[in-house]
């Protein structure tokens, strides 16, 4: 088992200059705040924490494409069919705008609705050739 001082050692020197940064940031608040320097058992535990990268996992209920095929959650699918929607109307929920539409086409239109034109008109902007 390796001592507090080796893993702290290896912790810092692992650590790029924004990741030292934050972590001398977060070791001079808590000294001000407790009025001492924190215990290097304290210290190798801010360290790690500033290290660590956390993902997120986010499920906000947006498509996820792949290729021109648009992907909807099983989720998703249950409800679009308990609703007894069309095609169109699905595509209109999830914005990948008409069936029709391939890669590019689908890119344009979705740049289109982004910029705040109408679906006419992004629908537009979707078939004319730039």
């Amino acid at each position: 088992m390796k001592s507090l001082e080796v893993q702290f050692t290896e912790v810092i020197g692992e650590m790029n200059e924004s990741q030292q940064e934050r972590f001398y940031q977060k070791r001079d608040q808590l000294k001000e705040s407790t009025g001492s320097m924190p215990s290097l058992e304290t210290q190798l535990h801010i360290a790690k924490t500033v290290t660590e990268r956390t993902s997120v996992k986010r499920n906000n209920g947006r498509v996820q494409e792949s290729g021109s095929d648009v992907a909807i959650s099983p989720a998703d699918a249950i409800l679009y069919e308990a609703l007894k929607l069309t095609p169109a109307e699905i595509a209109k929920i999830t914005g990948s705008g008409p069936a029709e539409l391939n890669e590019k086409e689908r890119f344009q239109y979705k740049f289109g609705l982004g910029i705040g034109l109408s679906e006419a008109d992004a629908l537009k902007l979707a078939k004319k050739d730039i």
